[in-house]
């Protein structure tokens, strides 16, 4: 564990030292993030374990349905996997906006050579909760634009190469080409404001910036020219890790289903999930020191002894 007293360097890094830096603190404090993490996570495991359940009973119904065509299947389980797959999806989206803001403390506390204390670093989050709770309406806001905005070019685009295609096969291809660079620019803006607004988080956290100015400074942060690049670099690089992660996890789910034992498919997917949930933040606030410091120089070394102040937990 980082040791008091010990600071972490303030100076630009490159892609590689961002990622070893996050990785090196990932490590040595271990504990105190899994622990901040395990407020999202744990709770997460449980309403799928209780969704699986149901999912499983469903199953059960349709093959006798298969053997009984006759028979008619009651609606009140699909009702209720239903209402548990909704409750899963917004405990994760509303915990995990707390949970960055959580890690953002903590990662904050090691820069200023503090050892991070998870209860103190929650605690500094929920006495948040409204300035979170309305970036993440803002965030979704945002997240229904580009989604929106997105889907309507391309179906523009790609009708246009329909009709161009009839006329004239090269014309038709170049069309098609564009509706491909539009749907990439648009994977890529909608990644970019998802960096742009967990830098939005990291500010609530560590500046105690109002909600205004930590949107704000997330988007300009991300959004110039000299960062763009390194952002969608960040932003492949975190893909790459969540996907490699995400595929190890169904990977090992399904051979444990295959064996019917649902229960260990639950903690192996928790366990997985809190080691991706946990690095992944840590990386975030990383490279978002690295972008204060590249932009901001020594206003940003003054600044350190101004973050947010962390009373130690009981």
């Amino acid at each position: 564990m980082q040791t008091a007293g010990e600071t972490v360097p303030l100076r630009p890094l490159s892609l590689g030292e961002i990622f070893d830096r996050a990785l090196t603190l990932y490590v040595r404090n271990f504990v105190p993030f899994t622990l901040i993490v395990a407020v999202l996570v744990v709770p997460l495991a449980i309403v799928q374990y209780f969704i699986g359940a149901q999912e499983s009973g469903s199953l059960t119904q349709i093959l006798a349905q298969i053997e009984h065509p006759g028979k008619t299947l009651p609606t009140a389980d699909a009702a209720a996997f239903e209402g548990w797959s909704v409750l899963l999806i917004v405990l994760a989206v509303l915990f995990n906006a707390f949970t960055i803001v959580a890690l953002a403390v903590a990662v904050g506390r090691l820069y200023r050579g503090e050892a991070p204390q998870w209860r103190a670093c929650w605690t500094i989050a929920l006495r948040r909760s409204g300035a979170v709770l309305m970036t993440l309406l803002c965030e979704l806001g945002v997240f229904v634009c580009v989604v929106f905005a997105g889907a309507i070019a391309i179906t523009i685009v790609a009708v246009v190469a329909a009709l161009l295609v009839r006329s004239s096969a090269a014309l038709g291809i170049a069309a098609f080409a564009v509706a491909f660079v539009v749907g990439i620019a648009w994977f890529l803006a909608f990644v970019l404001c998802y960096l742009a607004f967990g830098f939005a988080f990291n500010a609530l956290g560590v500046e105690n910036a109002p909600i205004g100015a930590a949107i704000g400074s997330g988007f300009s942060r991300i959004f110039n020219r000299s960062e763009l690049l390194r952002a969608v670099l960040i932003c492949l690089a975190l893909a790459v890790i969540y996907f490699g992660i995400s595929v190890l996890s169904m990977s090992v789910g399904a051979m444990f289903e295959l064996m019917h034992l649902y229960a260990v498919t639950v903690t192996v997917n928790a366990l997985l999930s809190l080691v991706m949930t946990a690095l992944l933040g840590v990386l975030l606030v990383v490279y978002y020191f690295d972008v204060r410091v590249r932009r901001e120089g020594l206003d940003m070394q003054a600044d350190m002894t101004s973050l947010q102040p962390v009373a130690p937990s009981p």
